[in-house]
């Protein structure tokens, strides 16, 4: 006969006992979907603040001091590129230092060896710093400049979600911006169901749900189909099922999400927040060991495996029907 999910309440048929019914696409498809997409709509994610997660607004200024704002590439670029040039320009001005202060150790008075540094160096008052007397004092305002802009440099692209520090060189703190990839939004469907009826391997078999898109930085699960993994034992019950669902980094380690060891277990709704290594719960929130840390793009995936070797195999089943948004 026919039921409701628990969650939203959407029809579902018994495909014995209703299979005679005419389908009607008002009550099994329309409705429904009116009811998924009143739930959807219902999501709302809060303005982000130093005490708050949530969306932000991009910026692309230079001498702002918002704290409710994310970085942009551009300007990353724009303080990288201003902290090259002051590099660039206190290489230059210690190599005329050097100069100037060899042709002065070799001058034969201190008039001459002067006339030798204002040849050597030009005029310092035309130096673009506040030192303009003093070239030792001009190039280390210009060092100090440079390590301030690298230190700016490496708070954004932190900011940007790459861990990077004020003491990278800047070939480093290069390779690092290179490394920003911009945030992608959506929801995608997932329906996945599986059985696999002779599970012959202690090793893990991996199989793909789906692929998050880069730079995802948490996502969400709405079950929609009272989903569940199910774990059964070969015929003396002494051998069973460990199946698995896991997310995979790009080096194809596993972190493992929902497993059972017998029997069933099922998968309600959830969502995973990367950068605290956290996943939530109905009843609660888990640490996921080594995510802030591992590489992306991420998999879901189903693993299955037998707890001992033998030749009396076990049995596995997965059902993972529901919506998965992520940001």
């Amino acid at each position: 006969m026919a039921s409701n999910t628990p969650n939203l309440n959407l029809l579902k048929k018994d495909p014995i006992v209703d299979r005679n019914d005419t389908f009607n696409i008002q009550t099994m498809l329309n409705d429904n979907w009116d009811k998924i997409d009143a739930a959807m709509g219902d999501i709302d994610i809060p303005e982000a603040s130093l005490n708050v997660k949530g969306k932000v607004q991009l910026s692309s200024a230079l001498n702002s001091d918002a704290e409710n704002l994310a970085v942009t590439p551009k300007a990353v670029k724009a303080a990288y590129d201003a902290g090259i040039a002051a590099q660039v320009t206190a290489n230059a001005a210690n190599a005329a230092a050097g100069v100037a202060q060899t042709k002065a150790n070799a001058a034969e008075t201190p008039t001459g060896a002067q006339a030798k540094v204002n040849a050597s160096v030009g005029n310092l008052a035309s130096l673009q710093t506040t030192a303009k007397g003093n070239a030792v004092a001009a190039i280390n305002e210009l060092f100090t400049s440079a390590s301030n802009g690298k230190t700016q440099v490496a708070a954004a692209i932190t900011g940007k979600g790459v861990p990077a520090s004020g003491s990278d060189t800047f070939a480093q703190l290069a390779n690092k911006i290179g490394q920003i990839l911009a945030k992608q939004k959506g929801t995608s469907t997932i329906n996945f169901n599986e059985s696999t009826l002779q599970i012959t391997s202690t090793s893990r078999v991996v199989k793909e749900i789906l692929t998050l898109p880069k730079a995802v930085s948490y996502f969400r699960f709405i079950d929609t189909d009272s989903s569940y993994i199910r774990s059964g034992y070969n015929s003396d019950n002494s051998v069973y099922a460990i199946p698995t669902i896991s997310l995979m980094d790009a080096n194809n380690n596993l972190i493992d999400l929902f497993s059972v060891a017998s029997g069933v277990s099922s998968i309600k709704d959830f969502y995973i927040i990367f950068a605290e290594s956290t996943i939530v719960l109905p009843n609660g929130h888990n640490t996921i060991a080594g995510l802030s840390t591992a590489p992306g793009p991420f998999k879901i995936v189903y693993t299955y495996r037998q707890n001992q070797l033998t030749s009396n195999y076990p049995w596995s089943y997965i059902l993972l029907r529901g919506i998965l948004s992520y940001e």
